[in-house]
């Protein structure tokens, strides 16, 4: 089961990325203007962060092995469809359709890991799973790379597509929602509240301060990591006078970091449940640390295991926060409301992922990726 999703995910989260690993070239290509890469780009994460929200609410109430395979399904086929356009406005549509078809991809997830595996192991397989989307960052961009040189990167995303829908029936036939149907109709029972119980939890979450923390700060997270993941390369690239390589290499060393960060949070998360407030708060001032760096030490002639140690720390710490974040909000939840409670979590982190695309291109359209970079450190 665990290799099954985190194949899955593995791949959705390759199509989901695949604009911005090939960004570069599209833009070179297509004769794209930096707002309208961060439109595209914007535009999928408002579709993702909507589909998101809505859906951590029916995964609570459906099959979510058949949820995380439709997601991949859709995700496939939007993809495909992406390839046969060349305008910034179908653009715009289509990958808005492509997040959206993401949405269901975690919460689905989410649910399944807590269905099948010990409470006490909890927080070690989400992070396990999550790390699926480090390992798809930090290889994603060099299988982005070798595809698009030999074939280009419209051939690129479409065997991206292909190989979402190939395991999407995979899943749909071979999956079950929880180890026997016995036990998943008790669960059913035991899980589902009554509406007005339902309602009444619902509020009393909103309430919590911890909760309120763990959104405003995940929102904040989220919006500095899509920063670095999607506009790094190109801060490079055109501000610093690097290569290709050199962006690509920057992209996958954060991808690499944040694998690491990802397990040694859920590790924290399990074992030693006591520190992990410590491991919180310690954790992000490699972030400032390495933020600072990049704006102030990195020059033309700085060189690329330099670049890339700093990017293994930027990986390591935002990813790392983000896994712990996840895990809160799923513990914290009542029994039947574990999506719910996610999926409020995730459209916090999904509006900071948002701000980090149109709104910070457009800010380096008027000004340079240099500010936005210094934008990213303040907060």
């Amino acid at each position: 089961l665990f290799l099954t999703l985190f194949t899955g995910y593995f791949l959705l989260y390759c199509v989901r990325k695949s604009f911005s690993f090939a960004s570069p070239y599209i833009m070179e290509e297509e004769k794209l203007e930096k707002n309208q890469l961060g439109m595209v780009v914007s535009s999928q994460m408002l579709g993702y962060t909507i589909s998101k929200f809505l859906s951590g609410v029916v995964v609570d109430s459906s099959s979510p092995s058949k949820m995380f395979s439709l997601s991949l399904f859709l995700t496939g086929f939007t993809a495909l469809l992406f390839t046969l356009f060349n305008s910034v406005s179908l653009f715009s549509i289509l990958w808005f359709l492509n997040g959206l078809s993401q949405g269901p991809s975690w919460p689905s997830c989410a649910i399944l890991l807590k269905r099948w595996f010990p409470a006490s192991q909890f927080g070690t397989w989400w992070s396990a799973l999550s790390s699926a989307s480090n390992l798809a960052g930090s290889v994603g961009p060099l299988l982005i790379t070798t595809l698009i040189y030999y074939f280009g990167w419209r051939t690129a995303l479409c065997i991206g597509g292909v190989m979402c829908i190939v395991i999407s029936i995979y899943i749909f036939s071979s999956i079950s929602d929880s180890p026997s149907k016995t036990s998943n109709a008790k669960k059913s029972d035991d899980r589902t509240p009554p509406a007005k119980a339902s309602k009444k939890l619902l509020l009393n979450i909103l309430k919590e301060p911890v909760f309120v923390g763990v959104c405003i700060n995940y929102l904040l997270i989220s919006m500095i990591r899509g920063g670095c993941s999607d506009w790094g390369q190109l801060y490079l690239i055109q501000d610093k006078g690097h290569s290709l390589v050199t962006g690509f290499l920057f992209t996958s060393s954060q991808e690499m970091g944040g694998f690491i960060g990802s397990l040694s949070a859920g590790y924290f998360s399990d074992f030693l449940l006591k520190v992990r407030t410590w491991f919180l708060f310690s954790i992000i001032f490699p972030v400032f640390g390495c933020l600072f760096m990049l704006l102030y030490y990195v020059t033309a002639a700085s060189y690329q295991i330099m670049i890339s140690v700093i990017g293994f720390g930027l990986g390591f710490g935002l990813y790392g926060v983000i896994s712990l974040y996840g895990v809160t909000a799923m513990e914290s939840a009542p029994v039947g409301l574990e999506g719910t409670a996610h999926s409020i979590a995730s459209l916090s982190a999904n509006v900071g992922v948002v701000i980090s695309g149109y709104p910070l291109s457009l800010m380096a359209e008027y000004y340079s990726w240099y500010a936005v970079f210094q934008l990213l450190a303040v907060v």
